[in-house]
């Protein structure tokens, strides 16, 4: 059934909307699963603010030459039956998730986008892999801390063997 010319133009701006205000785009091959796999898939994206859409290939095509963040070859990749997973934040977790997700059922991811670059599947991979903001965050307080532990031992070391050595000093003028 064809889509009318007024609906395309709204289906179209939706895609732009979507493009523009993404961090990250991931084109992923979910052909062959049924609507409650894909919900499942819809469900686990929600706690990090991805949403997932079916896209309709030529209109998407349409909507990255009118949009800002145009990527080169996206519209190369933008064949067959396409789903598209996009998020305002956390690229690396979103990309953890599908590949997690796409080793349980039968999803292939496919190339994608982070801030307007074109990310091959063996990109996002490499993505996937990189921790989490809060995990980095934890492993630079670790160091931080790490650090200020042994600045704290070989300032104060000097002092205590000063203290010792006095003690020692003393105990030996009160023996005699």
């Amino acid at each position: 059934m064809a889509i009318r010319k007024d609906k395309k133009k709204l289906i179209i701006e939706k895609y732009i909307n979507y493009i523009d205000s993404s961090e990250s785009l991931f084109f992923i091959d979910t052909q062959g699963l049924d609507i409650k796999t894909i919900n499942i898939l819809k469900e686990e994206l929600i706690p990090n603010s991805a949403k997932y859409i079916l896209i309709k290939n030529t209109l998407f095509r349409k909507a990255l030459k009118g949009s800002s963040g145009y990527v080169e070859n996206i519209d190369k990749g933008l064949f067959g039956y396409n789903a598209l997973v996009f998020s305002e934040s956390d690229s690396n977790i979103i990309a953890k998730k599908i590949l997690d997700f796409g080793s349980k059922n039968d999803v292939e991811i496919k190339f994608g986008s982070l801030y307007g670059s074109f990310l091959s599947k063996e990109d996002i991979i490499g993505l996937s892999k990189v921790p989490s903001k809060e995990q980095s965050i934890v492993n630079i307080i670790y160091i931080i801390n790490g650090g200020l532990q042994r600045l704290h031992f070989v300032l104060n070391y000097n002092i205590q063997m000063l203290i010792n050595t006095i003690n020692i000093i003393k105990e030996s003028k009160e023996v005699k």
